[in-house]
């Protein structure tokens, strides 16, 4: 079995358990912002100018956590919307997400599921 299609296995073996709690739920892979809590996430939003990296570092510095929030290409399942955060880029809305795995430099690796927080741009027209 190659490598990709056990990944891909694996990541439906773990989901079961958040798709049998939401029907709608579904793997998606993706490069992303999460942060350990809700408040860090809407904290991120509040300073986030349109620059990930400094956002993130100005949250992780205020936490004095280095990984209080990062960036990475990771399978996830996403959750329902938990609040709204507004920054100078638009409305974002948070979401916890369940993390299934993660890229890394020896490519993609399957991880224990874990719960973060993340944002998904809102497509509603700011008035």
């Amino acid at each position: 079995m190659n490598g990709a299609l056990r990944v891909l296995l694996f990541g439906l073996f773990l989901v079961a358990p958040a798709a049998a709690a939401d029907p709608n739920a579904h793997v998606q892979m993706g490069t992303t912002v999460i942060c350990d809590t809700q408040r860090q996430m809407e904290r991120f939003v509040a300073v986030f100018d349109g620059d990930f990296t400094v956002a993130m570092n100005k949250v992780n510095t205020e936490e004095k956590n280095p990984t209080a929030c990062i960036g990475a290409t990771m399978a996830y399942v996403q959750g329902h919307e938990l609040s709204k955060a507004k920054s100078t880029r638009g409305t974002y809305h948070i979401v916890r997400v369940l993390v299934l795995g993660i890229t890394t430099a020896q490519g993609f690796q399957p991880i224990q599921p874990a719960a973060f927080f993340s944002i998904v741009k809102s497509e509603e027209v700011e008035t």
